[in-house]
């Protein structure tokens, strides 16, 4: 996000350009100055910027407000985890805990890190909407430093395209019980750039999030929206608290997986998170390589196979989901519900999946559960 940022600072349009450039000079050199370097290990890519999916940091006049659905509960308790297991390596009781954000389809502005090619210095640049009143400003990370009697009072200052917050030991340690136990948590700090003086970690419900689209004009109608509730094909349950991600449209296929519900993500025995959007590619494709397969011998052993617009040879029906669960003690599994029940499908299913879940089983360690909902595209030469 900070070198598509950057590029939309160069090309004077926000948020980045939707074309790329052949041949362009580069924007950043060596990132050994910079603040990001330090917080990411960008040689041995041994570990990176914790992102909680959905957090923001928001800037406006007088405070600073980072904003974390519950939802990231989880990878919040993974960040803290590993600035405990720091700070005890470390031996002098200071603390970094450092956020990466996602971008704020609310804010009218955003921090741009620049940085003076001849010298490496980095620097802070801001980009906006044009002919819009600036009301919030977003920032690409956030870093709470702290402990170890190292500051006297707290102070907030923007630091490339984020906020670092330096914090006394007393304040650091009521961050972190906060963090804990989901609660909301603030500061006043001095004044310093343009930071402001409150700083705020906010706990943000999807009832939260659904009233802050309905009030705020710049995030109608905007690809983030969470306001549709969406219901498990396999079980019939609602799917609050999970990640949901729309899928863009591959090739022309019979089935097409359209969406993503990230129910449970879980981690590699090497601690990083699982990339949950390759598994789910490689899952999508065992699935639909499976449902042609029980279609092609369906229509091989029916003599005049037809489509009654509700489900296809094979037993496919016009929009199904498979249910996906690995890491877990007893094993990795996947079902499909009621939706389908035709044996020949399911056998293709089981057969297609199988190799991959043993996979994905020995990689994990702790669990994985992914909902893939798929829908059958018209038959060619049908109504558009």
């Amino acid at each position: 996000m900070r070198l598509l940022l950057r590029l939309g600072c160069e090309h004077r349009v926000y948020p980045c350009p939707l074309t790329s450039v052949r041949r362009r000079s580069p924007v950043f050199g060596e990132l050994s100055r910079s603040l990001a370097g330090m917080l990411v290990d960008t040689k041995n890519f041994s570990h990176g910027l914790p992102s909680p999916p959905g957090l923001s940091v928001r800037l406006r006049t007088g405070c600073t407000v980072v904003r974390c659905p519950v939802e990231a509960y989880d990878c919040v308790q993974k960040a803290l985890a590993a600035a405990t297991s720091a700070s005890c390596g470390a031996g002098n009781g200071s603390w970094v805990l450092a956020f990466g954000a996602s971008f704020c389809p609310a804010a009218d502005a955003h921090l741009v890190c620049h940085q003076n090619l001849e010298t490496g210095e980095y620097g802070t640049r801001a980009i906006s909407i044009e002919g819009r009143q600036l009301s919030i400003t977003a920032a690409s990370f956030v870093v709470f430093n702290g402990g170890g009697g190292t500051f006297a009072q707290n102070r907030a200052s923007i630091v490339e395209d984020g906020v670092l917050v330096q914090l006394t030991d007393d304040q650091m340690a009521r961050l972190r019980d906060a963090l804990r136990s989901m609660r909301t948590w603030s500061a006043v700090c001095s004044a310093a750039d343009s930071a402001g003086d409150l700083v705020e970690f906010v706990w943000q419900t999807r009832q939260d999030d659904d009233k802050e689209r309905r009030t705020s004009p710049s995030e109608a109608g905007c690809e983030f929206s969470n306001s549709e509730r969406w219901i498990s094909l396999v079980d019939g349950q609602p799917l609050t608290g999970c990640r949901t991600i729309r899928l863009a449209p591959g090739g022309q296929r019979t089935v097409r997986c359209t969406r993503l519900h990230a129910i449970r993500e879980g981690d590699l025995s090497e601690g990083s998170p699982a990339d949950c959007l390759r598994w789910a590619n490689r899952l999508a494709g065992a699935v639909v390589a499976a449902v042609n397969e029980a279609a092609e011998a369906a229509s091989v052993d029916e003599e005049d196979p037809t489509d009654d617009g509700e489900a296809l040879g094979g037993g496919c029906p016009a929009e199904f989901a498979v249910c996906v669960r690995a890491g877990l003690a007893e094993g990795a599994s996947w079902t499909a519900g009621q939706r389908i029940t035709q044996p020949a499908l399911l056998r293709s299913l089981e057969s297609a999946l199988r190799p991959l879940l043993a996979e994905l089983d020995r990689l994990l360690a702790s669990e994985l559960a992914l909902e893939l909902v798929f829908a059958r595209l018209p038959a060619k030469g049908g109504a558009d």
